[in-house]
């Protein structure tokens, strides 16, 4: 029966029970969506310079690690002339070394941080 029937057979009646109705299920999901909305609305800032600064953060982090991984592979190839008398490797050796020091400095540059320290002798 349509809600034109029904209000035209018991008006009172039909009213509240589609107030009711309104009530338990749709006053429920438009709080719910104003509350969110609301929420976003007051927090969008807050949330905006949070994911800045995590963004931020993450990305030294990344480029240190990257850096700190420069390095290591730097050493090893460092330490890898010690370990052979082939005068053509050990130049290679070093060769490689110089350029991961290298992409260690740039890197370095960068992201505003000291320069890495040298090679060792």
């Amino acid at each position: 029966m349509s809600a034109g029937r029904l209000m035209a057979t018991d008006e009172v009646g039909t009213h509240a029970a589609l107030t009711a109705h309104r009530r338990q299920l749709i006053d429920p999901k438009i709080d719910k969506h104003v509350t969110l909305d609301l929420l976003t609305a007051k927090d969008i800032q807050k949330a905006t310079r949070l994911l800045r600064e995590t963004s931020a953060t993450a990305l030294l982090a990344s480029a240190m690690k990257m850096i700190a991984e420069y390095l290591e592979c730097a050493l090893q190839f460092e330490r890898w002339t010690g370990d052979t008398d082939d005068a053509s490797l050990k130049q290679q050796f070093l060769k490689q070394a110089a350029e991961y020091r290298k992409l260690a400095e740039q890197r370095a540059v960068e992201i505003s941080m000291p320069k890495p320290p040298t090679q060792s002798k």
